[in-house]
């Protein structure tokens, strides 16, 4: 009977062993598991920050070269007008209104001069301001009644009204004349013969 029981106690302490035993194995299969999981983590962390490859001579990687300055695209290709026009002064001063009302113009003193083979009578087109780069500030309808034999010069006064609200009279008004041009495109010439010459619209 002591030797039954002694032998069930040693087959009892040996399949707890055993138990013991293929449970710590099994915690460690899962431990093994779980580091890699834990490493297959870190090898695409460890991939996403790889930096970036070095830009070198002739590389695709290289940073493209900043793009060449363009032309204004505002700026405009003026042709040649049979009225050339130069701005000798340009100033601002008050003027009286007919309802009495005092206001402020830029005033200009220009010179026409007749480059057409008859003498001008009166003239019809548009003036326009422009700046040295030829980007057009403003323009303005303009009449001339005088007259200009072939080759001379006639001098006009004139000058348009200050709008504080326009961007372009504000222009105007500060560019400096040395920087200022102007440009006549003839719309109508009437020649002191009578005769009348249309011109095609231009700048």
């Amino acid at each position: 009977m002591q030797r039954f029981v002694s032998g069930t106690i040693l087959t009892i302490l040996a399949a707890t062993t055993l138990l013991t035993a293929q449970s710590i194995e099994q915690r460690l299969e899962v431990l093994e598991s779980k580091v890699n999981r834990l490493e297959a983590r870190l090898d695409r962390l460890e991939g996403d920050k790889q930096p970036a490859p070095q830009a070198s001579q002739g590389s695709p990687w290289d940073a493209p070269a900043p793009p060449k300055p363009q032309a204004a695209a505002d700026a405009t290709t003026y042709e040649a007008s049979p009225i050339k026009v130069e701005i000798v002064d340009k100033g601002l001063r008050e003027v009286t209104l007919p309802s009495g009302k005092i206001d402020k113009q830029i005033s200009f003193l220009l010179l026409f001069e007749n480059t057409l083979a008859q003498t001008v009578k009166s003239l019809r087109g548009d003036l326009h301001f422009m700046d040295n780069s030829r980007r057009k500030i403003i323009q303005m309808e303009l009449n001339i009644n005088q007259e200009i034999p072939p080759g001379k010069k006639a001098s006009w006064k004139g000058g348009i009204g200050v709008n504080p609200e326009r961007e372009a009279n504000k222009l105007l008004l500060s560019i400096d004349k040395s920087k200022l041009h102007g440009h006549f495109a003839v719309k109508q010439v009437t020649y002191a013969d009578g005769t009348i010459e249309h011109f095609a619209p231009k700048q």
